[in-house]
């Protein structure tokens, strides 16, 4: 890792810490920069210590555990703060176990589910929040890019086996370039259609395929000559075949071509392979 990088990573880690309650924000501010530089996440669970999720595992963001201890109030009073104590208005995230923040961050919530109809309609009595860290890395797929188009320079529908970045209030919190048009809180099976009839795109990228329905809204954007960029939750090719999806996406045959993202002490490598067309 680079001076730039190490610097990048601390800045982000830093800027994360805005979010928390301000006793554990000077607590989590409080850790040399060799553990900032390493942080993915914040784990806030109710009653335990405050934690850093870094590659090797969680450790205690303060030496001695019990001062970092989380209380139900911390966790409320982080919550109403980042939806600006309104959250009805982020009730669909919300629902969904997570909600987008400012800068690319992302807060994962845990709690007693409320549900309504056989569905998830709200999370009460919040017991842990995860604040996941995203730090942006303009160029990285430089050296992938162009083992994703075809000879004829047609782009090759292309799966991620890694979860990627979020948007907040229908704004990307990355820099997407001038030619990206992001449509955000959607269910993928509505999205891709709206934005097929509406904005005349050339490539469709959504996150997190978990249902076949998204298949079925990627095979018509496929049929309309589109290509598609999608990511789903695997750590390799052979993790995905165990996946009930897998077949789906076999017989769909829209993917051809996949980026495994692997890390290995702390360093993260991008494997470009072929995907089969046909079961």
């Amino acid at each position: 890792m680079g001076t730039v990088e190490r610097l990048e990573r601390i800045y982000r880690y830093e800027q994360s810490c805005e979010f928390l309650p301000h006793r554990l924000k000077s607590l989590a501010l409080s850790l040399p920069d060799k553990q900032k530089e390493r942080v993915e996440e914040l784990r806030l669970r109710v009653m335990h210590p405050l934690t850093v999720l870094t590659l090797e595992g969680e450790l205690n963001a303060a030496p001695d555990g019990r001062a970092s201890l989380v209380t139900a109030e911390d966790l409320e009073q982080m919550l109403g703060a980042v939806t600006e104590y309104s959250r009805y208005a982020c009730i669909e995230t919300l629902r969904q176990g997570f909600l987008p923040l400012r800068g690319g961050f992302r807060l994962g919530v845990c709690g007693s589910a409320v549900v309504r109809d056989g569905e998830v309609s709200n999370l009460k009595d919040i017991s842990s929040l995860a604040l996941r860290i995203v730090c942006e890395h303009i160029g990285l797929g430089s050296d992938v890019a162009p083992q994703l188009f075809s000879a004829d320079g047609r782009f090759l529908s292309t799966l991620i086996l890694s979860p990627p970045g979020v948007c907040c209030k229908g704004r990307a919190q990355m820099e997407l370039g001038n030619h990206t048009d992001v449509l955000s809180l959607c269910p993928k099976a509505v999205g891709i259609p709206m934005v097929l009839r509406g904005m005349n795109p050339q490539v469709i990228a959504v996150d997190e395929i978990t249902a076949e329905e998204d298949i079925r809204a990627m095979c018509l954007a496929a049929n309309c000559g589109v290509g598609l960029l999608a990511s789903i939750h695997a750590a390799s090719v052979d993790e995905l075949h165990q996946k009930p999806l897998w077949r789906e996406l076999l017989r769909a045959r829209v993917f051809r071509r996949c980026i495994v993202i692997r890390s290995n002490g702390g360093a993260r490598s991008y494997e470009v392979g072929d995907l089969p067309c046909s079961d």
